[in-house]
């Protein structure tokens, strides 16, 4: 009895220092990430500020494209260019 115990003591401190270790390895990779966006955050806001330009002229451009009035077109007569897979005629 005293030995199960002992074995689940044991275990359990295992298992805490463990957990400790995990949260001792997120907090530095939290720390790190948060001090690479704090040393870059001049470029990051640059690279937003690009992306959001980007995306806010494709929109303008996709916008007014799209309410423009098209005007169809009509071919009235055939070409006078023959294809073919070998030569062209004139």
């Amino acid at each position: 009895m005293l030995a199960n115990i002992k074995q689940f003591v044991k275990a359990r401190r295992e298992a805490l220092i463990f957990s400790g270790n995990i949260r001792s390895c997120l907090k530095r990779s939290l720390f790190r990430f948060f001090y690479w966006i704090k040393k870059n955050q001049q470029d990051i806001i640059l690279v937003i500020g690009v992306v959001l330009v980007c995306l806010l002229s494709f929109a303008v451009g996709y916008i007014t494209a799209k309410y423009q009035e098209k005007i169809p077109l009509k071919i009235e007569q055939g070409g006078s260019y023959f294809y073919s897979s070998e030569y062209v005629i004139i």
